[in-house]
């Protein structure tokens, strides 16, 4: 009898045991929206909703979390209950904010997170992000993050300058090789002028400059002298010679 008061008690310990285990497994789904993540320039404010998507549970329902963004993009924030929640209390300091209801509906909206757009925005992309967004309903929690990006079109579009020539570039022109001329009356090749010129220039130049060597004057002189000396001798004998 007492071994079975024993199995007894053990078999209702496992049966709490498995049922505050199941007990803790959250039983709602969170998600957040945005209407367009490209804004354009004319654009003042973004909206943000977070919306209940599953749940199951007598409606008691609790929330928190932490608003971070760039406070160089938005300048103020503002946000509002939806669908029976309670009127939400927001810290601008800390950027902390939560509500409760005791009617919560799957399927429905349940805030939206307002946030006013600076002017002359600079950046190409942000980002909203909701840190620590836990859920409870009193015997179950759960806590999440949430982010959205934000891109900025009109400052991604980067115009190239055209390219400015460098004066400093002193690269001469690739020359072309000489190609002769072709006569079309006769279909003969004619000579390439400027390459005609320039020996003919070479030419007049050479002989211009001549320098007529040492010694040539002398020699000739001499050899005429002898010459004219032997031309004399050979006379005189001829006429010497008898006739017969």
């Amino acid at each position: 009898m007492k071994k079975v008061k024993v199995g007894i008690i053990l078999l209702l310990a496992i049966l709490l045991i498995s049922i505050n285990c199941y007990a803790t497994v959250p039983n709602w789904k969170i998600a957040i929206s945005t209407e367009k993540q490209e804004i354009v320039k004319t654009q003042e404010l973004v909206k943000i909703d977070i919306t209940l998507e599953d749940y199951e549970g007598d409606g008691i329902l609790g929330y928190e979390g932490k608003l971070e963004y760039d406070k160089n993009i938005f300048e103020t924030v503002t946000i509002t209950a939806l669908n029976d929640w309670d009127a939400i209390n927001y810290d601008k300091t800390t950027n902390k904010f939560m509500s409760t209801t005791t009617a919560a509906k799957k399927g429905t909206k349940i805030a939206q997170i307002t946030l006013k757009l600076k002017s002359n925005i600079t950046a190409k992309t942000t980002e909203v992000a909701i840190k620590n967004l836990a859920f409870s309903d009193g015997d179950n929690d759960k806590t999440e993050e949430k982010i959205i990006t934000y891109h900025f079109p009109y400052n991604e579009e980067e115009t190239t300058p055209d390219k400015i020539p460098d004066t400093n570039d002193k690269t001469e022109p690739e020359k072309k090789p000489d190609v002769p001329k072709i006569d079309t009356t006769t279909g003969t090749k004619q000579p390439n002028t400027q390459t005609t010129n320039k020996e003919t220039t070479e030419d007049k130049t050479k002989a211009q400059t001549r320098i007529p060597q040492t010694g040539t004057t002398p020699i000739g002189i001499i050899t005429v002298i002898a010459i004219v000396i032997c031309s004399i001798i050979g006379y005189k004998k001829y006429h010497s010679i008898p006739l017969k």
